[in-house]
């Protein structure tokens, strides 16, 4: 996704930014944030959440709206999904029922071939 944004803002990622490896989960990112050891990075849940509630960062492209999300990314992009393996839905499918049922576009489960 950061190659994507900075594409679109017309960025050059080895003349303007540096990318900086942190391999850790959403503390490590805070922390990093919190210290100034980066200034942006691209956010996923659960860091985006946490660190806009704790006025860590803030969101510099409101991608939940949806003519946003068609401006940045396209009208379909396979980011920021909630995924499960096939074994698990078959396990539980009425969980993934109820998780479905709060799904804003509508239930669905999208094998590999339908994507």
């Amino acid at each position: 996704m950061g190659e994507l944004f900075l594409k679109k803002a017309g960025l050059d990622r080895n003349a303007d930014v540096q990318y900086i490896s942190l391999g850790g989960g959403p503390g490590v990112i805070c922390t990093a944030l919190k210290t100034g050891k980066v200034d942006v990075f691209t956010a996923w849940e659960p860091t985006t959440t946490r660190v806009i509630a704790e006025n860590i960062a803030y969101a510099l492209i409101s991608i939940w709206r949806p003519e946003v999300h068609a401006q940045w990314i396209g009208k379909r992009a396979l980011c920021m999904l909630l995924v499960a393996r096939e074994d698990e839905v078959a396990r539980n499918p009425g969980i993934v029922r109820r998780v479905n049922r709060g799904a804003p576009h509508g239930p669905g489960v999208y094998p590999p071939a339908q994507l």
